[in-house]
């Protein structure tokens, strides 16, 4: 596992020295090409699609780490530019820079919040990890709304918007020796701009959170992976991780918590939860996992785990780390990136079985490291799966032709 990697996961940007700042514009620089096909395998005989890959689309700046998608496009972090660039989808054009973000902020995650900025278009909120603040940004100039600072803000890795809310989790890393501190939630007023709570979390290192509506009452869903640790022989967990459901009332000081400890598989490093993915139309909830080539599943009607760290589901068999991100289409599908195979898979959990891969995305280096970070873009004529190749700084995507 590369030591990019270990600086992405854990937050440590602040120790890469970046030479400098590279980014495409125009038109995608390599062609696309066939990459198999993706099999409706729930059903018999079901319908087989074409998969194309571009591995290049566009070179971004260095160490970009997040996507998400906009009204126009896909928005990328660019942590090592301290920069937000947008991949504008109907030009097929990389608008490099879109918002500079200032020296030494090291964005690490953006939450995306329509129609919110004083342009009419869309608010994006960045949490700056060695800034200890967040950023408010006009999706359309690329201005600066605010930056807002606070003590409750310590390592911010993650952001979440909701109808009143935007919370962000604070990984609170101290250092390789000590380790993680103790994480929490800071909750900022939508109209205020300004904190208005902080919320311990009962684990450590609450890196991804969503917000997710569960019987007509909006739901924070933090998903928190514990202590990961990167070694000579590996990968170990220290802790426990998990996910924990908070309702912000008229009080967000007193939100209502509750906590689901992941558990772990005897003799093994299977854990470390990613991202909330949720199935549309359904309560579930799928993870990715930071140290093996399986996912996890929570059932927010049920408030329960239904594949845990002892029972997971496995996607493809690995002997080493692996370390992966989801993202999910409209029909529920879940596209899994694997980082130490340069390669994604598609996993349709209406049967639980392979519907495609391993996709070949593109090598990185010699070291086969690098897709991390997915976000899935749709239209009429089928679905985009937009990647980030992080040891070679570009934007990838996958095509589905219906």
């Amino acid at each position: 596992m590369s030591f990019d990697y270990i600086n992405c996961f854990n937050g440590l940007w602040g120790a890469v020295l970046v030479a400098g700042f590279v980014a495409g514009c125009g038109e995608p620089v390599d062609e696309a090409q066939p990459a198999g096909a993706l099999v409706e395998v729930c059903e018999e005989g079901g319908a087989s699609y074409d998969l194309f890959v571009d591995s290049r689309v566009s070179t971004t700046g260095p160490l970009a780490n997040d996507l998400a998608k906009g009204s126009s496009g896909v928005w990328v972090v660019e942590s090592g530019a301290n920069t937000l660039s947008l991949f504008d989808v109907a030009r097929e054009r990389y608008v490099a820079g879109a918002a500079a973000l200032g020296s030494d902020r090291n964005p690490y995650a953006v939450a995306v919040e329509e129609g919110a900025a004083p342009s009419g278009a869309e608010r994006l909120w960045v949490a700056n990890y060695s800034a200890h603040s967040v950023s408010v940004v006009d999706g359309q100039t690329g201005d600066i709304i605010a930056e807002i600072e606070d003590l409750s803000f310590k390592n911010p890795s993650a952001v979440a918007v909701g109808e009143r809310y935007v919370y962000v989790g604070n990984v609170n890393y101290l250092s390789v020796a000590e380790g993680f501190g103790e994480g929490s939630i800071a909750v900022i007023s939508r109209d205020a701009l300004e904190v208005v709570a902080s919320v311990a979390t009962t684990f450590k290192n609450p890196h991804s959170l969503s917000v997710e509506e569960v019987d007509g009452e909006e739901v924070l869903v933090v998903s928190a992976a514990g202590e990961v640790v990167f070694g000579a022989e590996g990968v170990t967990l220290r802790g426990e991780a998990g996910v924990e459901l908070m309702r912000f009332g008229a009080d967000p000081t007193s939100p209502e918590v509750a906590s689901y400890a992941l558990g772990q598989r005897e003799g093994s490093v299977v854990g470390a939860p990613g991202r909330p993915v949720r199935v549309p139309g359904t309560d579930l909830l799928y993870f990715s996992s930071a140290t093996a080539p399986v996912l996890f599943a929570f059932d927010l009607g049920e408030t329960r785990w239904l594949h845990d760290a002892s029972n997971p589901v496995e996607v493809y068999a690995s002997s080493g780390d692996a370390t992966h991100s989801l993202a999910v289409d409209s029909a529920g599908r879940l596209w899994l990136t694997a980082f130490n195979q340069d390669a994604l898979y598609v996993w349709d959990p209406r049967c639980d079985t392979l519907a495609a891969g391993p996709i070949p995305l593109g090598q990185v280096d010699d070291l086969v490291e690098g897709p991390q970070s997915v976000t899935i873009v749709e239209d009429a004529e089928g679905i985009d799966a937009y990647y980030l190749l992080s040891n070679a700084n570009t934007l990838g995507r996958i095509r589905l032709l219906f």
